[in-house]
């Protein structure tokens, strides 16, 4: 992932949410290494973590930066400065306490929920990517192309040609 201290591993992990799962793991490192040999484990592991470590996820604590979140997990196209000032607060503010609390600003991780959504769509569905890019908040295209690339390491091309192989 592009934000600082993420680590993006990829799980047959199922979504009832239709946002994918938010979680800050201790464990993180070692689900890793179990995911290196054997995904099935590692989902294994990841669930019984997930089961032991029953505290309060994001927006349970109701401070700004997980209220926050949120609404960003809820609405990925919320303006960062309107939300800031409707809550009396200064979009500077806003910025470094939401770094502080999940590793990257709120722009940047609502263009990572972007990202996801998008690469969701194209991996489980037909629709045209110019059209996944619209609907997900994306300038166009090339912009969508970009972040995909930049999260993934593939194209939105390669995703689609290869989606059979993922589920």
């Amino acid at each position: 992932m592009i934000s600082a201290g993420v680590k993006l591993i990829r799980l047959d992990w199922p979504d009832t949410t239709g946002v994918g799962g938010l979680y800050h793991l201790d464990e993180v490192d070692e689900i890793a290494r179990t995911a290196e040999k054997d995904c099935v484990q590692a989902t294994l592991l990841l669930e019984e973590t997930l089961q032991k470590n029953s505290s309060p996820s994001p927006r349970v604590r109701n401070d700004w930066p997980d209220l926050l979140l949120g609404i960003l997990c809820k609405d990925a196209s919320t303006e960062i400065g309107a939300w800031a000032e409707g809550n009396g607060l200064a979009r500077e503010t806003v910025s470094r306490g939401f770094a502080a609390a999940y590793g990257a600003g709120p722009s940047i991780f609502r263009v990572e929920l972007r990202t996801r959504a998008a690469w969701l769509r194209i991996t489980r569905g037909s629709d045209r990517l110019c059209q996944i890019a619209a609907d997900t908040g994306f300038a166009d295209q090339a912009h969508m192309t970009r972040w995909i690339h930049n999260i993934t390491g593939s194209t939105p091309a390669f995703w689609r040609r290869n989606a059979s192989s993922l589920h």
